[in-house]
């Protein structure tokens, strides 16, 4: 089962292998998104380019 935010264009599945363990799997179209968590999350670009802002970063450089 997959989620989808944003109307679509972030969407996110959840994977879990044999043994157990798990992982999220997600595609993220262009865009600019503010995404929120209160758990610590590690994330893993295998395709494309990415541009990070923190939450006390006001504007870009």
């Amino acid at each position: 089962m997959a989620n989808m935010y944003f109307d679509g264009s972030v969407t996110s599945a959840e994977v879990t292998f044999a043994d157990g363990l798990w992982e999220t799997l997600g595609v993220i179209l262009c865009g600019e998104y503010k995404f929120g968590t209160d758990a610590h999350e590690v994330m893993e670009i295998l395709s494309g380019e990415l541009e990070n802002l923190l939450p006390y970063q006001m504007t870009r450089s």
